[in-house]
């Protein structure tokens, strides 16, 4: 007995919203009793790594190798093509037998992704369940996200971060820098352009070198043994340098630098075992023995962008769909996570690594993440 899953789209790749059709073909050489065939799409996200651990063993320090794993079916459509589930045993033919399917994708359905410790993979598959035996057929396909930022009406309101920094040394009186970062929305789509705007005021004793800017990806792995733990992938998508000199003593200094979302495999995703963040990261270099300042706004990457409103037009609708009055806005959470800022930070060396997995996700501090 053998059977080809055939796509209509023959590349088997969909996009989520998407309606997946095509035909199974099964060819017997004889005829078969089966009870049913039936053809199941499956959406699993699965993470594992290892870690070494210490531990003591007749008074003796060891280590030893500790696999964390953790697995989700957050998929499971199931069509029976022939028979009936669970029902009498049917004759099946010799030859060749065609089935055609369609099924729709739910738009909210996570894109496929393979990482070093973490993927998110489909397949479509046919069973044909025999009297004492069940024969299995799969196939493999893509799904790629259509993340419309315009389902999050949060995404649409501007944000911003703060920094103080001292460059005077302690028997100076003057009072500290202000350094702000701004983004008109904290959602933007592939190919898109983010607006950055940096303040800086009462910058009295040295010059603003150098700026970079960086869009950074964290996928946050949670699994557990016998106990939980989390692991954190962090890498740079696309950087930008841009060389700028201003005199000392400017009281304000605003500069407007524009940054483009470059193709991305993974958008913004939060899964309960997986999870993918984006933020942000601006990096001021000043003359002199001074440390880079450096601050974070998480941003959410999606497929569509926001359609042209204003901001106030955003914090109504808002308001409308919580049924609450602007008294009381500020007490709306938004629904992606929120790092501490950046003032909250110690200064940093260059190579100071953004916010940890805990500290973004949770607001927590916490050693468990790598």
């Amino acid at each position: 007995m053998s059977c080809n899953i055939i796509f209509e789209k023959t590349d088997g790749v969909y996009t989520s919203g998407e309606t997946i059709t095509g035909h199974i073909e099964i060819i017997t050489s004889s005829s078969k009793d089966v009870h049913d065939i039936s053809l199941t799409f499956i959406g699993k996200v699965e993470v594992k790594w290892d870690e070494t651990e210490s531990y003591t063993e007749n008074h003796e320090s060891l280590t030893r190798s500790v696999t964390y794993y953790n697995y989700k079916e957050f998929l499971h459509s199931q069509i029976v093509l022939f028979g009936e589930e669970g029902g009498p045993k049917i004759k099946l033919r010799e030859g060749l037998h065609t089935y055609d399917f369609g099924t729709i994708l739910s738009k909210a359905l996570p894109g496929s992704l393979s990482e070093k410790y973490g993927k998110i993979w489909y397949e479509a598959e046919v069973n044909i369940h025999c009297p004492n035996v069940t024969t299995s057929f799969r196939r493999s396909f893509t799904v790629i996200p259509m993340v419309d930022l315009n389902q999050n009406q949060s995404l649409r309101i501007p944000s911003d971060v703060e920094k103080i920094k001292n460059y005077c040394s302690w028997f100076c009186s003057r009072s500290p820098a202000v350094i702000k970062v701004k983004l008109p929305q904290t959602g933007f789509a592939i190919n898109e352009v983010i607006p950055i705007t940096i303040n800086i005021n009462n910058l009295k004793s040295v010059n603003v070198t150098d700026i970079h800017t960086k869009l950074i990806k964290e996928i946050g792995e949670n699994a557990q043994t016998n106990k939980t733990s989390n692991w954190v992938e962090r890498s740079h998508i696309t950087s930008k340098s841009h060389v700028l000199t201003f005199e000392p003593n400017s009281q304000a200094i605003d500069i407007c630098l524009k940054m483009t979302v470059p193709k991305i495999e993974a958008t913004s995703l939060q899964l309960s075992i997986l999870k993918i963040l984006h933020y942000l990261e601006v990096v001021i270099f000043v003359s002199g023995c001074h440390k880079v300042i450096r601050l974070f706004i998480p941003i959410t990457l999606g497929s569509i962008p926001i359609t042209i409103n204003s901001h106030s037009n955003a914090r109504n609708q808002i308001l409308n769909q919580s049924l609450l009055s602007p008294a009381t806005l500020g007490n709306i959470v938004p629904v992606i996570p929120t790092a501490p800022l950046a003032s909250e930070r110690p200064d940093s060396a260059e190579e100071a690594p953004p916010p940890s997995y805990n500290e973004v996700m949770y607001g927590l501090k916490s050693g468990s993440s790598r």
